[in-house]
């Protein structure tokens, strides 16, 4: 090992996180983002409605918040989510102080996307973020509390893998009301042949991480175990429970798992065994004691996905209009709270938080961070449909005399009307109407929709959402040349910072031309 590998592993292990709140703020800052992105086309930028101008603006709300409150102001990242939210939200206000009389009226008439595009741009928005932090995590400007945590704590990262959980359960066939119960043995075949690529990838990194001798967080996954390796296992795990257990079920199923799990960590010795294995100094002999923390998490991730498959069921449930989804984003706030108030009680009385043992004080605060996320996507869209509708149909004084426009059942028949120029080119462009499943996603076996035809402009969400597994790998690729070709350790604030932002600059302008010419990458 190199002298400079042994310091680079030690710059990114050894860390104890930071607080919940922060973190709740670090990942509300995209979402935020997203409501800004909507407040700027909706009302003062038909100007920037074209394909480098939108770009630009989706760079700018979506991705420098992020880059900025990681880097430069990471000290101060509860005040940048106020200060972007209350900016947009009082421009918002603003703008629309002559529509509130048909705002009643929008909530009454409009409804959502039938593709429900908070969704796709909660999904989205994982994957950027993990571009983000795979690469700022090896610059000192990235401060070490964000970083993953080595066994306990709230670290900025430590939410990765349980983002991508949820993101694939919210969208599986179990949550869409697609399952079809088959026998188990046809049910293993088909999970099997789907985890085959699943298990080329975890090789394949496996293999690159070995061979140019790239520095490793081994207590992350273990020796061997990767990312893709866990998803693979969570594909034939799922796969097991849903084939014996109806799906109606899955909330009983994560209460479950997550319970007989923190019953074998706290009580028959297992979160000693996965810190210190067999030989109680921390010495990995064998497969499993070298990938302990990889093999024994799955439990965890299993009942993330499970509660993943709730969420995502109860999103998928049919709403008239936007008081609807008001009511669901009011069930959705008490699930937060409820999911916030277990795991502070476990962190204090049982376990602390712990990503290596995926434990069930981790799985609560994953599952209520995420549904957090999710909720503020769902009001960023409400607000934003809402506000489309007002402008677009005007409300006579007096309700009792007929509506001077006939309001269309769905929020996208009001697009095919002449109007607004940049409410209509927000929504093409961002609804995920071309989200497709993604390849590594747990249970998804729906075929996706590349063949679409229609012309797009290339919204940045729905570029990640179209191609989102070769983003992931495109984002590990560049982040790997980035280390091999400088000392990132020994950056100055200024040029990791101009680094960062070049390399999401290039990744998401790739992606962005890929989609604009309907480039599809899924292979198989």
């Amino acid at each position: 090992m190199s002298q400079y590998k042994f310091e680079h592993e030690k710059f990114v292990t050894g860390h104890n996180g930071t607080t919940f709140q922060e973190i709740g703020a670090l990942t509300s800052i995209p979402c935020v983002g997203c409501f800004a992105r909507g407040v700027v086309l909706l009302f003062v930028a038909d100007g920037l409605a074209t394909k480098n101008g939108l770009f630009l603006l989706d760079f700018l709300t979506l991705v420098m918040p992020s880059v900025i409150s990681v880097t430069l102001m990471s000290d101060f990242i509860i005040h940048n989510t106020l200060i972007i939210f209350i900016f947009s939200a009082l421009t918002y206000i603003y703008l629309n102080k002559k529509n509130v009389r048909e705002y009643r009226y929008a909530l009454q008439r409009a409804n959502l996307q039938d593709q429900k595009a908070f969704i796709s741009w909660y999904r989205s928005l994982v994957n950027l973020m993990t571009a983000l932090a795979i690469l700022a995590v090896d610059f000192p400007v990235f401060p070490r509390r964000l970083a993953k945590s080595e066994t306990y704590g709230f670290g900025g990262m430590d939410n990765g893998v349980g983002f991508f959980v949820i993101a694939n359960a919210i969208v599986s066939p179990e949550a869409r009301g697609k399952h079809i119960q088959r026998p188990i043995y046809t049910q293993l075949k088909h999970c099997v042949v789907g985890c085959v690529p699943l298990l080329l990838l975890g090789l394949g990194r496996l293999l690159a991480v070995k061979a140019t001798d790239y520095h490793e967080h081994i207590t992350e996954y273990g020796v061997h175990w990767n990312f893709f390796f866990t998803l693979a296992a969570l594909k034939l795990m799922s796969t097991l429970v849903f084939s014996v257990v109806n799906v109606d079920k899955s909330l009983v199923i994560g209460l479950a798992v997550t319970t007989m799990h923190q019953i074998l960590l706290s009580t028959c010795g297992l979160s000693h065994y996965i810190m210190h294995g067999f030989s109680g100094t921390g010495i990995r002999t064998g497969i499993l004691d070298a990938n302990r923390e990889g093999i024994l998490s799955i439990p965890g991730y299993l009942a993330i996905y499970s509660f993943g498959v709730a969420l995502g069921r109860f999103l998928f449930q049919k709403r008239e209009n936007l008081i609807a989804w008001l009511d669901a984003a009011k069930s959705m706030f008490c699930v937060v709270l409820a999911c916030t108030a277990v795991m502070v009680t476990l962190h204090a009385y049982v376990e602390q938080v712990s990503r290596r043992l995926a434990n069930a004080t981790f799985v609560f605060w994953i599952v209520g961070n995420g549904c957090l996320m999710l909720l503020e996507c769902l009001l960023a869209e409400i607000a934003i449909t809402c506000a489309k509708w007002a402008r677009e149909n005007h409300q006579p004084a007096d309700p009792q005399q007929p509506l001077q426009q006939t309001y269309p059942k769905h929020s996208h028949e009001m697009l095919a009307r002449p109007g607004l120029h940049s409410s209509n080119f927000l929504v093409q462009n961002c609804k995920g109407e071309a989200e497709v499943p993604d390849t590594h996603s747990a249970r998804d076996t729906d075929k996706p929709r590349a063949e679409a035809k229609h012309p797009t402009n290339g919204c940045l969400l729905d570029a990640i959402s179209y191609n989102a597994l070769m983003f992931f790998l495109a984002a590990n690729v560049m982040t790997g040349l980035v280390n091999m070709s400088m000392r990132t350790m020994y950056a100055s604030n200024t040029t990791a910072v101009i680094v960062i932002i070049s390399y999401l600059f290039v990744l998401c302008l790739v992606f962005v031309m890929l989609r604009r010419k309907n480039v599809y990458t899924k292979i198989w």
